[in-house]
């Protein structure tokens, strides 16, 4: 890995190329999607109530007592301002200007899919006064490793979850994962030949969907981490959710702005700048499915 005079005239190619990266959020288009103002909004919801009998004529009327559910999403700044010295930028056959922004963008859009995960998995927060701390449930909503990678057996067990939880069965649900669970689908010995039939088309990428599931494979990283983690004992820790089950909270979507600095000997500086946050909305929403690589 170099700095920009890498790509210098009569150096190198001359094609200024973005490296190999998730280009992008895979993620935000597959939630729940919300424009907030301030740093930090509430959001309510209703539990599920049942109706009462009515046994005798002109009987009083019962009044239910509705329960609800608040949570709050706090949003966080974040920023990408790689600089271009005037000079490498006048010495570079084609400009890097757009090919850098696209990098930036790429960068942010992965950082949108990173927060979105962790929120997943991470702690809420709500209540009264935002204090009340709601956890992943991992008691009832993760399904253990097993030594095995993703499995016809695991999915099942996910869509179970879901439809003992009673979510809504026409509410899209989505699984992210890496390249490696994938490919263990095809190993599964377990698979008839229709599903391995469709699961190879999965694995080329010719379709999307199986066992209910719509699939995105999300290989990148942040920061060094991978944006589907891994727990202590190495396990990938692949996300499963409704698609409402996850909202990303938007203060200020991706900006960049593009201007020489004078404190900088006239360099460029591709400032991009985003406010935004995540959250999960409901803990019976998520699934957590290890497995094994």
């Amino acid at each position: 890995m170099g700095d920009i005079t890498t790509a210098m005239k009569n150096t190198y190619d001359k094609t200024f190329k973005l490296l190999e990266q998730q280009m992008g959020s895979e993620l935000q288009m597959l939630v729940r999607k919300e424009m907030i103002e301030g740093e930090y909004k509430y959001f309510d919801f209703i539990d599920a109530a049942d109706a009462t009998e009515v046994f005798t004529r002109n009987a009083d009327t019962v009044n239910e007592d509705l329960v609800y559910a608040r949570r709050r999403i706090n949003l966080r700044r974040f920023t990408f301002a790689p600089l271009i010295d005037e000079y490498d930028k006048l010495a570079l056959i084609n400009d890097p200007t757009s090919d850098i922004v696209q990098d930036a963008l790429a960068a942010m859009g992965r950082t949108k899919d990173k927060l979105l995960v962790e929120a997943a998995f991470g702690t809420t927060y709500g209540g009264y006064d935002g204090t009340t701390s709601y956890v992943h449930d991992t008691a009832n909503n993760q399904i253990a490793a097993s030594a095995t990678g993703l499995t016809l057996t695991k999915l099942r067990s996910a869509r179970t979850i879901f439809n003992a939880a009673n979510v809504p069965k026409a509410l899209p649900k989505y699984i992210a994962c890496t390249a490696a669970q994938i490919e263990d689908l095809l190993e599964d010995t377990t698979l008839t030949n229709s599903d391995y039939a469709v699961v190879k088309a999965l694995v080329n990428g010719e379709v999307n969907s199986f066992m209910g599931f719509t699939f995105i494979e999300v290989n990148g990283e942040v920061d060094g981490s991978p944006i589907i983690p891994v727990d202590a004992a190495s396990a990938r820790r692949v996300l499963a959710w409704a698609e409402d089950g996850l909202l990303l909270g938007v203060g200020k979507d991706v900006e960049t702005d593009i201007q020489q600095r004078i404190d900088k000997n006239y360099s460029y500086q591709i400032y991009n700048k985003m406010w935004i946050g995540a959250m999960r909305t409901s803990e019976k929403k998520i699934v957590e499915i290890l497995c094994a690589e």
